[in-house]
């Protein structure tokens, strides 16, 4: 029997030079996110979730492709990959920037499975 799988994608942050949560991505319904993270020089985005609406965020893992360390955080370019299954929204916070920008898109997925990052 074949799984449906649903994709649906967004931008998050588009060149941005400044700190910040950025726009929030709503997650039920889906099973996994994929984040292509692109800093040009020198930042960190750390990646957050919430269950319960937007009131509590939380770090949350993510794994990289290529074969690095499950992480809370960026500090370079890369793909990440989060299970999103039990959460209603997730952010990529830029926390601090000092030059250059950050560009944050996503891909999410509903149906199939999700694997979880260690």
């Amino acid at each position: 029997m074949a799984v449906l799988l649903a994709l649906a994608s967004e931008r998050l942050h588009d060149a941005q030079t400044a700190t910040g949560a950025g726009t929030v991505t709503a997650c039920r319904g889906y099973v996994a996110l994929v984040a292509d993270i692109g800093i040009t020089s020198t930042a960190q985005v750390n990646f957050e979730a919430t269950a319960n609406g937007t009131a509590n965020w939380r770090a949350i893992v993510g794994a990289p492709f290529g074969g690095t360390a499950a992480s809370v955080s960026a500090t370079a370019s890369g793909l990440y990959r989060f299970n999103v299954s039990a959460l209603d929204f997730w952010r990529a916070n830029i926390a601090t920037i000092s030059i250059g920008n950050v560009t944050v898109d996503i891909l999410k997925q509903a149906g199939g499975t999700a694997e979880v990052p260690s």
